[in-house]
């Protein structure tokens, strides 16, 4: 019998992790067959197929940090907006208030429908890179695992197959996590500066005279009754 080299159960993505102890005990008393190399060294080419069409569906990079960049010019006209609003006015033109705040949460949604499927990607791909990390960790040592006298031809070609798609598949994952991450810095910013309006946005309707919400709403009460928040 040819010798026995990987655990049986080691292929899929979601491999859990394992005890080092475990991992020790797997390494000494390994259980693939060579013809189950073979096997496994083409399993890998369909995962990295898999991995192409997945990556092929990710978000554009560039279309995103358009997109951004077009959301940071809306946020400074926001921003120049709200400086010219004084919460402290007698007269505050309750228009200007609530268009203020619906410019904000347009903003807000743009952001956030862009934002998702790029951290949904990024964290496909970091599942990814695990999983790749992890054959190319039993590769190296199932080649160390080889006694000498094992010199099969075909025996050659799974490892040199394997190698060289885990190869692309790292290199697939490192060129993509990082324009995408790129991309999410772009994303901190804005959500930095999309948290400060909002604080902005609250103190502003804390501080806001109650009489200006008159000028859009109907009251249901007499003056007499905002006569004591008037004088506040």
């Amino acid at each position: 019998c040819l010798v026995c080299l990987w655990p049986a159960n080691a292929h899929a993505e979601d491999i859990q992790s394992t005890p080092p102890a475990a991992v020790k005990e797997k390494t000494a008393s390994p259980s693939l067959t060579v013809a189950g190399m073979i096997l496994r060294a083409a399993e890998l080419k369909v995962r990295l197929t898999d991995l192409e069409n997945r990556v092929a569906a990710f978000p554009d990079a560039d279309a995103a940090a358009g997109a951004f960049a077009a959301i940071k010019e809306n946020l400074s006209a926001l921003e120049t907006r709200i400086s010219l609003l004084d919460p402290d006015r007698l007269y505050l033109n309750f228009d200007d208030v609530t268009s203020w705040q619906f410019s904000l949460k347009l903003e807000e949604e743009d952001f956030e429908q862009i934002l998702e499927p790029i951290t949904s990607a990024i964290g496909d791909l970091e599942q990814a890179q695990r999983f790749w990390d992890d054959e190319q960790r039993r590769w190296l040592e199932l080649q160390g695992a080889l006694p000498p006298r094992i010199t099969i031809d075909s025996v050659a070609a799974a490892i040199d197959t394997a190698s060289q798609t885990i190869d692309s598949a790292r290199q697939i994952i490192t060129d993509n996590v990082n324009r995408l991450l790129t991309a999410q810095l772009d994303a901190i910013a804005i959500q930095s500066r999309l948290h400060a309006l909002n604080a902005i946005d609250d103190k502003f309707i804390e501080k806001a005279p109650l009489k200006y919400l008159r000028q859009a709403i109907p009251s249901l009460f007499s003056s007499a009754y905002y006569e004591p928040f008037n004088r506040q």
